[in-house]
Order: C-alpha cells, then structure tokens, then sequence
C-alpha cells in the first residue's frame, strides 16, 4: 500500500480500469457458462414431447388392436371358435384401456389449440365406436355374424376418422419437437454468440477506457490545478469585499433597528385606538341589547291585545246569534198576536178586551223587533269597527316585527363590529410583538455582519491553506508547479 500511495493519479487510474476489465473478463466467462448450463435446462420440454410421443405411439398401437381385434372376433365366430374369439374381446379391452390411458397423458399436459380439436375428435369416435361393439359381441355370441359384419361395415368410417385424428395427433407432437428443438438451437446459439460479443466489446472498451482516461484525467486534472490556483486569489479579494460589504451591512441595520423601534411605537398607539374602540363597541352592543328587551316586551303586550281583540269577536258574534234569536221570537209573538186578535174580532163584545191585549201585544213585540234589528246593527258595526282594529293591529305587530328584525340586525352589526374591534386589537398587538422580533432580527443581523467581516479574514487564512492543498495536488499528479500554465480567463460566453 505505502508503494501505491506513491505512484501518480495515471497510475491509479491505469491500474484501477485494468482490474475492471479482468472482472470484465471473468463475467463474461461466467456468461458463457450460465448459457451452458441453460442449454442443459432445455431439455425438459424435449422430455414432455418425448412422453407424448409414447403417449402417442401407444394410442396407435391401441387403436389397431383394437381393429385387428374386433375383426378378429368376427372370423373367430364364423369359424366357431369360441375361445379364440373370447381372446379377441380380451385384447380389444385391453387396447381400449390403452387407448384411455394414451389419452389422460393428453389431458394432463398443455395443448394447442390444433390438439384439442384432434383429441375431441378421438373422444368422440371412440364413444361411437363402443356402444357398436358391445352390440357386436352380443350378435357374435348369438351366433348372428351376419348382422355382426353389418355392423362392422359401420364400425369402419368411425375407425378411419380415428387413425386420422391419431394422424393429426402425432403431426402436432412432431410440430412440437421440432419447433422446441429449433427455439432450443437458435436460444443457445444467440446466447453464446451475444456472450462472444459483449466478451469482444468489453475487451475493446477496456482498453479504450484504460488508455482515454489515462490521457484525459491527466489534462483535466491540471487544468483543475490552474482553476484552484485562480480561485484562491478570486476568494481572497472576495473576502476583501466582503468585510467591507459587512461593515456596510452593520451600519445599514443600526438604521433599522431605530426605524423599528419608532414603528413600534406607532403600532402601540394604534393599538391603543383600537382597544377604545372595541369598548365603545361593547357599550353600543349593551344598549341595543336593551332595546331588544324593550321591543320583546311590547311583542307580547301586542300579542295579548290580539287574544283580547279575538274574545271581543267572539263575544260580538254570541251577542248576534241571541239578537237573532229575541227578533224570531218577537216576529213569532208579533203573528200569535194577530191571530189573538182575528179570534177576538170573531168572539165579537165578549172578545173586545181581548182584542185591546193583544193589540198591545203586538206592538210590544213590534218594538221589541225593532229594537232587536237596532241591537244587531249596532252589534254588526262593533264586530266590523273591531275587525278594522284587528287589521290596524296586525299591521302594528308587522311593523313591529319588522322593527325587531332591524333592531336584531343592527345588534348583529354591532356585535361584527365589535369582534372586528377586538380582532384589529389583537392583530395591532401581533404587528406590536412581529416589529419586535424585527428589532431582535436586525440586531443579530448587525452582530452576524460582524461576524461575516471577522469570517472574511478567515476566508483569506483558508485561501492561503487552499494553496497548500493545490501544491499537494501538483505533486499528486506528477506535474511541477514551473510548467503549469496561468489560469485562462473565462469566455464572454460563460461571463455573460
């Protein structure tokens, strides 16, 4: 480690990247054995299609067993021999349980689209076919062969459209297989070409990496040497200019500090404005408050003249009825009084003084109508003088209903003015304690102007050390300070 600490930055750097390539290499190397061992994974699939295969090989077997069986069982029977064509049976359900089992690895696996269709078509013949041979059996047994061939003249389209499904069965799977075996192939062949090439293209770009940055990191990092240099002197100016800059800044906020404090007089002043007023306000709130009271009160001094005014009608229109009343009964003591004196005229002398009673009877009771229909209309003009009166008084609730609701709003107004006072108090408060703060704030400002001034010096003790660190620097790269170039001035461009 002490022997590379002294080697230069090139050196490093040349061997840094020549490590990078040799872990390049060693991943690429890596690659290539991982293509490997996926070549050695591929055959998986291969093995399904294998199994399929045998799948497939079986249920051919199966099905011309299964034919050669059944026509078996007819030759066997014409030839009466019962054993030999019990055998045939035997082998025929011996292939058909082949044939079931060749067709649950079907099931079992993934199809195309194209398999499916031809293992439907096999399910299918093969449940047409069963049934013809189970009726088959039963007609050799009986000893009808002739029916039994009649029946096998039938058996034999379904048979043919089971060896062509079978066909299109194994043409799938051979797709299959050659389809893995290509993809397989072209897999690995890309695979191993890409990891040749990317090998190839990491050993390029390493060693053009290697060499390019051996050359720019060197002129870069001298050209950073120039730019420290001409930064250490732009900083001490800087920091010139800025102890100057704070003493103004000092000054500056001595100024401000005495402007706030006169604002925050002016702030307690108005503060104290506004506190008087939120007082008025709550004075104007206590007076409308009894005016309130005082319209609520005539509200229900309104309210019992409208129930008084009510009775007085009803009392009005009771006093009607039985005015109504007296009149019939004078109008029916008016008509008894006249027929009282038709009878007296009829009794003749002895009828006389009769006559002269109900004579004044009938003006009594003439007088009594009259009175009566007087009583009515002076009772008609009471019931509409008090109804006018009840109009005269709804108007005055209405008025003073709406007197109420101005006086409610005025209130309301009153108290918005009042919170409006208080809010404005609290908020001149708040400006009062901000202006404050402001007059802390511009204090520290003049004490970290100061601050900055002493950090300016600083700033030139941390140049000078600066300069130090860019000599190290030289040294570092393997330059001597004598043939380093003075620092270029910036371009209009980056100025601008």
């Amino acid at each position: 480690m002490a022997v590379f600490s002294r080697n230069s930055l090139g050196q490093r750097l040349t061997v840094g990247f020549g490590s990078l390539l040799f872990l390049v290499l060693l991943l690429s190397l890596a690659g290539l054995r991982s293509i490997s061992l996926l070549e050695g994974q591929i055959q998986g699939p291969i093995n399904d299609i294998i199994v399929r295969l045998e799948a497939m090989a079986a249920l051919r077997g199966s099905l011309s067993t299964m034919v050669s069986s059944e026509r078996g069982l007819i030759i066997w029977t014409l030839k009466d021999e019962a054993s030999s064509a019990d055998e045939s049976i035997q082998r025929y359900r011996e292939a058909e349980a082949a044939f079931r089992d060749a067709v649950d690895v079907f099931r079992q696996a993934e199809l195309t689209r194209e398999e499916s269709d031809a293992l439907a078509a096999l399910d299918k013949g093969f449940a047409e076919w069963l049934p013809l041979f189970d009726n088959m059996v039963g007609l050799c047994r009986s000893g009808d062969v002739g029916a039994a061939s009649t029946l096998e003249t039938r058996v034999e389209p379904i048979t043919e459209r089971l060896l062509r499904s079978a066909d299109d069965l194994a043409n799938a799977q051979s797709g299959r297989y050659l389809k893995v075996r290509d993809g397989a192939s072209d897999v690995v062949s890309q695979s191993r070409w890409l990891a040749i090439s990317l090998l190839a293209l990491s050993i390029a770009v390493g060693v053009a990496v290697m060499v390019g940055y051996r050359r720019s990191v060197h002129t870069v990092l001298c050209e950073i040497l120039d730019t420290l240099r001409a930064g250490s002197k732009q900083v001490s100016q800087a920091a010139d200019r800025i102890s100057g800059a704070s003493q103004e800044v000092a000054e500056s906020a001595t100024q401000q500090a005495a402007a706030l404090e006169e604002t925050s007089a002016s702030a307690q002043q108005l503060s104290q404005m506004t506190a008087e007023n939120a007082r008025d306000a709550q004075k104007s709130t206590a007076l409308v408050e009894g005016a309130q009271k005082a319209v609520d009160a005539a509200n229900a001094s309104l309210a019992k003249m409208m129930t008084s005014m009510g009775e007085i009608n009803t009392s009005s229109e009771k006093i009607s009825r039985i005015i109504k009343v007296i009149d019939e009964i004078a109008f029916q003591t008016n008509i008894l009084a006249l027929n009282a004196a038709v009878e007296a005229a009829r009794a003749g002398a002895a009828g006389r003084g009769f006559a002269v009673v109900a004579d004044e009877v009938r003006n009594l009771a003439q007088r009594s109508g009259d009175a009566a229909r007087d009583t009515a209309r002076l009772i008609e003009e009471s019931i509409g003088r008090s109804r006018e009166g009840s109009v005269t008084l709804d108007q005055v609730v209405s008025s003073i209903a709406v007197i109420t609701e101005r006086a409610e709003g005025v209130r309301q107004l009153v108290d918005r003015v009042d919170r409006g006072s208080q809010n404005q108090a609290e908020g001149f408060h708040g400006i009062s304690h901000a202006v404050d703060r402001m007059a802390v704030v511009t204090q520290r400002s003049a004490t970290t102007a100061e601050e900055t001034a002493s950090a300016g010096h600083q700033l030139r003790t941390h140049a000078a050390i600066v300069n130090v660190a860019v000599a190290k620097l030289q040294e570092l790269v393997g330059r001597d300070a004598d043939s380093s170039e003075p620092p270029r001035p910036p371009s209009a461009s980056a100025t601008g």
